[in-house]
This record gives C-alpha cells, sequence and structure tokens, in this order.
C-alpha cells in the first residue's frame, strides 16, 4: 500500500522529499525487524540466502529513494514566507 502513494507522489511531483525520506524509514524498518532476524535465525540455508537477498535488495531501495529525496530541491515545506 504505501509504495502506491509513493509512486503517485513521484508521478505528480507532489511531496517527493517527505514521502521518499518516509519510504527509507519504512525499508529500513523492514530491513531491521524482518530480514536481519530472517538472516540469523533461518534454519534453511536457501531461507538465509533469501534473507541477504532481501536486505540488499531493500538496502539499495533505500538508497535510490534517499538520493530522490536529496534531489527534490523545490519540495520544501514552507511554514514562514521568508524562507
Amino acid at each position: 500500500m504505501p509504495a502506491k502513494q509513493v509512486g503517485l507522489s513521484f508521478m505528480f511531483n507532489q511531496y517527493v522529499k517527505v514521502t521518499s525520506y518516509l519510504l527509507a524509514i519504512l525499508l529500513d524498518i523492514f530491513i531491521l525487524t524482518i530480514h536481519v532476524p530472517n538472516a540469523l535465525n533461518a534454519g534453511a540455508p536457501e531461507m538465509r540466502q533469501w534473507a541477504i537477498i532481501n536486505i540488499l535488495k531493500d538496502t539499495a531501495i533505500v538508497g535510490f529513494a534517499l538520493h530522490i529525496a536529496a534531489g527534490a530541491y523545490h519540495q520544501h515545506l514552507h511554514f514562514e514566507d521568508n524562507d
């Protein structure tokens, strides 16, 4: 579900910086709470391998989300008129 909102945000160029940072935080939570425990506690070697692959995949997506957020120069939240 969150990927749909992020995709729509990117397509319509609205709140790109905010949604990119939120996507990065969400994926970091997935990595730390799902993939790392699976990699450490999986019984079968194949499951450990898949968990490591998922860690690398989500880490790459986090990197691209942060890259997109850093490049969104005109996506500021203006709380004051003199920003």
